[in-house]
C-alpha cells in the first residue's frame, strides 16, 4: 500500500470514528485497499439472519450489505466499480469482515 493510499485510508478511519479499522489489499484496480470498520449489532444480526441457511444465494445477498455498509474507504462509487467487475470480492471482504467483527477469534477454548 503507497503512502497517498495510507493517509487516505487515516482521513476515512478518522471520518468514521472508529478506532477498530481493518485493511484488506488486494490487486484489483481501483479497489487495491479497502478499509472496514466493525459492524454494529444490529448489522450483524441482519447478516446473520439473512445468512443462517447454507443456502449459497441467501448467504451471497446477505453478505453483500453488510460490506458494503462496513467500507469506509475507497469511496462508494469506486467500491461499487470494483465490485461489478470482480464480484467475487464480496467474498474475499466478507470472510475477513466475519473474523473482525469478532467470530472465530477464539484464542483458546477449554473443556472442564
Amino acid at each position: 500500500m503507497n503512502a497517498d493510499t495510507e493517509k487516505k485510508i487515516l482521513e476515512a478511519k478518522a471520518k468514521s470514528g472508529k478506532d477498530d479499522i481493518l485493511v484488506v489489499e488486494t490487486d484489483v484496480s481501483g479497489c487495491e485497499a479497502a478499509a472496514f470498520r466493525v459492524p454494529t449489532s444490529m448489522e450483524w444480526t441482519r447478516y446473520r439472519a439473512g445468512s443462517a441457511d447454507q443456502n449459497p444465494i441467501t448467504k451471497a445477498e446477505a453478505s453483500r450489505p453488510l460490506v458494503y455498509t462496513c467500507c469506509i474507504f475507497p469511496e462508494p462509487a469506486a467500491f461499487e466499480a470494483a465490485i461489478a467487475d470482480h464480484p467475487g470480492l464480496v467474498e474475499t471482504f466478507i470472510g475477513e469482515l466475519i473474523e473482525h467483527a469478532g467470530a472465530n477469534r477464539a484464542k483458546k477454548v477449554h473443556k472442564l
